[in-house]
């Protein structure tokens, strides 16, 4: 909770999506798992979209929620800190693991590419009890894994989220490593 009041704090929108809140249903596929997360930050942020109506049968789950993001969610003009909590709940099914891990790093890798600036502002914190090489299938290409305390956290989320021509790097060791490991010991 203190990233998320430090980034309210410094014009963020955060958004915490605890996985707890999920009915099983939720888990039954990565369709439904990232149907009910688009409605879990609708509400969370109450942004006035209705991710049912944007949903599509002919898009797969990952496209469907990386696409209403990107046009009911993201805001260039104010960056956003994506805060998922309890992700370990989804490692029951094996395609809800591996397309959320795999679509949290396309998110994180779009932050590079994206040429109108929604996704740069993008901030994403996982907070999980399990290993992190349990999320996806080459953990190593993912370079995930490393315990963070807060402070370094938001450290890390300002520089890497700041633009290209005005980064200061501070001294943390942490250079832009996104999607951020926070784990459960260290909240």
């Amino acid at each position: 909770m203190r990233l998320r009041q430090q980034a309210r704090e410094d014009g963020w929108r955060s958004c915490y999506l605890n996985f707890q809140n999920l009915d099983r249903a939720g888990f039954e596929s990565p369709d439904a798992l990232f149907l009910e997360l688009a409605r879990m930050t609708v509400d969370a942020l109450d942004v006035d979209a209705d991710p049912d109506a944007a949903w599509s049968p002919r898009r797969g789950a990952k496209r469907n929620w990386t696409r209403f993001m990107e046009r009911e969610v993201l805001d260039p003009s104010t960056p956003m800190l994506l805060l998922f909590d309890e992700v370990d709940l989804a490692f029951e099914n094996d395609a809800c693991r591996f397309d959320l891990f795999s679509m949290l790093r396309v998110w994180h890798n779009r932050r590079s590419e994206d040429l109108e600036g929604r996704w740069k502002g993008l901030g994403l914190v996982i907070a999980h009890r399990s290993e992190p090489g349990d999320w996806i299938e080459d953990a190593v290409a993912s370079r995930v894994g490393r315990r963070f305390k807060s402070s370094e956290v938001w450290i890390a989320m300002q520089v890497a989220t700041a633009p290209v021509s005005t980064r200061s790097r501070p001294d943390t060791g942490l250079g832009t490593a996104c999607p951020l490991s926070w784990s459960a010991s260290s909240m």
